[in-house]
């Protein structure tokens, strides 16, 4: 039912629980019965305008919202229709998108060139961006821009400013050639008519490197992330939206290299301002809380992470509504961790959910699509679901590559899961092409030592061992180690994975330790030594992955089995290990 805030307080107070302030979100069915700050009623619904304005100061009826902001535009204050009189803050969510909608369909009377018709449809495009209705903006932004270049020119601010918001969206959309080629046009003309500090330019250049970002040229974007955020903190301040943006980029760059003390310490200081200039519950807040429950993911950090991503998730429902963009990646995001943390039956109801909303909304080749294809394809392998598994990763890759490229994070993550699937189903030779040449593109494009190269290097290691190359195989695991070790620490899952990968190579070569040496002169029987190294290395893995990701884990359990495969094989050899 309806409540107004005084009878939900009594409320609160008979059953024994804390009311939320005045400044939360709270669900529909108490939004509803707020007083609108215009018209002074609670009558219908009633909702937070999404800027910073809290409690009663930021609810309002959607018509009386569009009331005053019409009185206002023909009052000569456009901003009405994009910024709060009260905070200065531009409104988010459903608010935002009704009104750029209504200013819109005012302006279609208006002249085709006329600045008040191509501002409105700009700020349209803008809110159907937020609402990740990218397809809708991208031909409205193509007109708006053909228009600027042919009335201003093509260095005019309102000319770069078109061309950068339309990059924005073919970035969203994935199609990074067209987004990339025309950024730099947008830098370039900047830089010709205004100072390398001038905020247009470091706008810019920020956006640029958010596409280098998503391309993984991860070199290029965190030099340019870096040069801005020193210009942008030296000439805004350190709290500013714009320099707050630009360290939360960063930080995201810096976990996707593997550098996750440096990206916790700066997403944690971006998350901390956030919270204290915008509130815990705007956008930007939680896209950065968000940030950080990845890069706790990305440390092996689950239970952590999980926490934190269960509460942006809920947020993000209240806040922007179930099927939103953001929502959907919180989802997706949750989904993966829970994922990582063997919690898979949960996992894969949240991913089903998110890949089959995000194909009705977005369509089937959007990236976030396409990614959280991949993080459903991994969880089903996991769970032993490889037909599933295989029948997703094959098109998906095939998409991927037409999509992100050969050399992109994304299409490697994929093939390395299909290079996975062929190991579990015992097909060696297969899974050995795939992840050689995988591991080789990840070489050139990432790095050797970056978090994802090293995971299919181990998966090239296992390859060798499985087609009985053991030579190969230990030598390529005992230098991923050596690098993990180095880079993302020795309790590290990845890390764990690795050090059960050379005891395992050491079970297979056991295996064939029976074999006559005199017709395969080369094979070699591991002495006791090595076979106590791979023992002890089997129990503290275990020990680890047991304290750390839980017994049901799959890594974990595939580490048991390990040991006990190894302690029957053992039993063939002289030393007579038993674990």
């Amino acid at each position: 039912g309806k409540f107004s805030l005084t009878e939900f307080d009594a409320w609160c107070r008979g059953v024994g629980v804390k009311a939320p302030c005045r400044g939360s979100f709270l669900p529909d069915r108490f939004l509803v019965a707020m007083q609108c700050t215009i018209c002074l009623c609670d009558e219908g619904r009633v909702l937070q305008k999404g800027c910073c304005c809290r409690g009663d100061g930021g609810a309002v009826h959607i018509d009386c919202m569009v009331e005053l902001a019409t009185r206002a535009a023909d009052n000569m204050k456009p901003s009405a229709w994009f910024k709060c009189d009260t905070c200065k803050q531009s409104f988010t969510g459903e608010l935002q998108l009704k009104l750029a909608s209504v200013r819109y369909t005012r302006a279609q009377s208006l002249p085709e060139h006329s600045r008040e018709r191509l501002f409105a449809t700009s700020g349209y495009c803008s809110a159907l961006g937020e609402a990740g209705r990218y397809s809708e903006a991208e031909p409205l932004e193509e007109a708006v821009l053909c228009a600027y270049r042919i009335e201003f020119g093509d260095t005019h601010q309102s000319t770069t400013t078109a061309a950068n918001n339309l990059a924005l969206t073919y970035l969203s959309q994935g199609k990074y050639a067209l987004a990339e080629g025309l950024q730099l046009e947008v830098v370039e003309a900047r830089n010709r008519t205004l100072p390398t500090d001038h905020p247009s330019v470091l706008n810019a250049v920020n956006n640029l490197a958010l596409i280098y970002s998503n391309q993984g040229k991860m070199e290029e974007s965190t030099r340019l992330q870096k040069e801005v955020l020193e210009a942008r903190t030296r000439t805004l301040g350190k709290e500013h939206p714009s320099t707050l943006l630009t360290a939360s980029n960063l930080a995201h760059s810096y976990c996707s290299m593997s550098r996750f003390v440096e990206a916790a310490t700066l997403n944690n200081e971006v998350l901390e301002a956030r919270r204290r200039v915008l509130g815990k519950h705007h956008p930007e807040t939680l896209t950065t809380a968000g940030n950080l429950g990845s890069i706790l993911r990305s440390q092996g950090l689950y239970e952590q992470a999980t926490e934190i991503e269960r509460e942006v998730l809920a947020l993000r429902k209240d806040v922007l509504g179930p099927e939103h963009p953001s929502t959907l990646i919180a989802m997706g995001n949750l989904g993966c961790t829970l994922s990582k943390h063997g919690r898979y039956a949960e996992a894969e109801s949240y991913q089903r959910a998110v890949v089959a909303t995000e194909t009705r909304l977005l369509g089937p080749e959007h990236p976030d699509t396409l990614t959280d294809l991949t993080y459903l394809s991994s969880t089903l392998r996991d769970q032993g679901k490889f037909a599933e598994a295989e029948e997703i990763l094959v098109p998906l890759i095939v998409t991927m590559q037409k999509v992100f490229g050969k050399q992109h994070m994304r299409t490697l993550s994929a093939l390395y899961r299909l290079g996975s699937v062929f190991l579990r189903t015992d097909r060696a030779q297969e899974a050995h092409d795939v992840l050689a040449d995988c591991h080789q593109t990840g070489v050139e494009s990432l790095g050797p030592d970056h978090v994802l190269t090293l995971t299919i290097a181990s998966g090239v290691g296992l390859a060798h061992h499985a087609l009985g190359r053991h030579e190969e195989g230990t030598a390529v695991l005992n230098d991923t180690l050596d690098r993990q070790q180095a880079s993302i620490g020795p309790e590290h899952p990845n890390t764990l994975v690795t050090s059960a990968a050379i005891a395992e190579g050491l079970l297979l070569r056991l295996s064939e330790s029976g074999v006559d040496r005199d017709s395969d002169p080369d094979r070699r029987v591991p002495s006791p030594t090595t076979e106590a190294r791979a023992a002890a290395m089997l129990r503290e893995t275990y020990a680890a992955q047991t304290r750390l990701l839980g017994a049901e884990h799959c890594d974990t359990k595939r580490t048991e089995d390990c040991m006990r495969r190894f302690s029957i094989a053992a039993e063939k050899s002289p030393s007579q290990l038993t674990l």
